[in-house]
């Protein structure tokens, strides 16, 4: 959250709203719902701080696949394989979020090689990450290529 943001100082109905809004479980305590703001803040924290790396960096890398809303989607992928575990469960939401009801970007995800850790998140995964992962899975293979590719992904992962 912003900087100087005291979310444990904010009341319970603004904290889930603030919860909804991002995409996020609202159920749970006032406490639980603080922690698992500050866990979404630092999931774009580190995707900021990856931006800004990743600009700094050579045009030689691989160009940013982005979402129609702008987020960046090769962003989410990396921190699903290489985040720690509340990062890799807040990135699985937000993929499938992402994913819902909207085509481009299950094009998009899949292209930016969304599929792969998220079938590896369902298998080694933490029980929230596995139900983000399959529910991003599942909005993903809404599109017909993206059932192939996720099937591909599974054999390859021996599931």
């Amino acid at each position: 959250m912003e900087g100087g943001d005291d979310l444990s100082a904010w009341p319970r109905a603004r904290l889930k709203r603030l919860c909804c809004d991002a995409g996020l479980n609202e159920d749970g305590t006032k406490k639980e719902l603080v922690k698992r703001l500050r866990n979404a803040s630092d999931v774009l924290s580190t995707i900021k701080q990856r931006e800004s790396t990743q600009r700094e960096s050579s045009s030689e890398d691989k160009p940013a696949v982005l979402a129609t809303d702008g987020t960046d989607i090769t962003e989410l992928v990396a921190l699903i394989r290489d985040g720690n575990d509340a990062q890799k469960q807040y990135a699985a939401a937000a993929l499938g979020c992402l994913a819902a009801n909207c085509d481009d970007n299950q094009i998009a995800i899949a292209k930016a090689g969304g599929i792969p850790p998220l079938v590896a998140l369902i298998c080694d995964g933490t029980d929230l990450q596995k139900e983000y992962a399959a529910w991003a899975l599942g909005n993903l293979a809404i599109c017909d290529d993206n059932k192939i590719a996720i099937a591909k992904a599974k054999r390859e992962a021996g599931i």
